[in-house]
């Protein structure tokens, strides 16, 4: 039997609690597993797309904007402005190519 605070019901009402009242044992069932793998995956899905610079890539940093955010990004230097496709991310941070 499951109880509304998702806790199990254990054993049987045959034992007696010690102050004369039935007992029941409840242990907490484990978390059932998410239905889909892809959630929160953020950056990750961005892989593959192009888009241009916001800001210039000097020493390895940069930014681009997509939609109403603005991406940090790593990659070879390169003018704002430039098309970029995006490699891979680390976190919050998009790798990208030309």
């Amino acid at each position: 039997m499951r109880s509304a605070a998702g806790m199990d019901e254990v054993g049987s009402r045959e034992g007696r609690s010690p102050g004369g009242g039935d007992s029941i044992r409840l242990r907490r069932r484990p978390p059932e597993p998410l239905a889909t793998t892809d959630v929160n995956l953020g950056s990750a899905r961005l892989v593959g797309q192009r888009m241009r610079l916001e800001t210039a890539i000097a020493n390895g940093r940069g930014t681009v904007r997509i939609g109403d955010t603005t991406w940090r990004v790593t990659g070879p230097d390169l003018p704002a402005g430039s098309a970029v496709r995006v490699v891979g991310s680390d976190g919050i941070v998009l790798s990208v190519e030309p």
